[in-house]
């Protein structure tokens, strides 16, 4: 990947010398949903405040406008994918065991993929049952 030989040094690129390839790529990854995280996050908050009083119906019409469903899906997404490459790296470090490590692995790659499929299937559903049927805002 042309992204990762950037930032390896002048020896390492000449030598061909690194780690299994993929850490600068992790790395990078990581530092990219750090910083998505944080205007979403932000973003995300105050309009959890703004709407700590409201009732159900005003949250509803929130969640569900298409605008605001795309900005949690991406939220929610990037925590989650930002949440897994971080523990990876931990389980990565510091389990030696190769049984155990593969085992951890799997169960959080798995893990996530259900959690981010029940996120979507769940916002997606609020979303269709909002559209089909609408509530009457006083």
């Amino acid at each position: 990947m042309e992204l990762t030989r950037k930032y390896r040094s002048p020896l390492a690129q000449v030598k061909h010398l690194g780690s299994a390839k993929h850490g600068t790529t992790h790395w990078l990854l990581q530092r990219i949903t750090a910083l998505m995280i944080i205007p979403l996050g932000v973003w995300f908050f105050l309009n959890l405040l703004n709407h700590m009083r409201s009732d159900y119906d005003t949250v509803m019409a929130w969640f569900t406008s298409p605008l605001n469903l795309i900005g949690n899906l991406v939220f929610f997404i990037t925590a989650l994918f930002h949440a897994v490459l971080g523990i990876q790296v931990v389980i990565e470090d510091y389990i030696h065991q190769q049984g155990i490590r593969f085992a951890l692995l799997w169960t959080l790659k798995v893990g996530a993929v259900i959690s981010g499929a029940v996120a979507i299937a769940v916002m997606v559903w609020l979303f269709m049952d909002q559209l089909l049927h609408p509530t009457q805002l006083d």
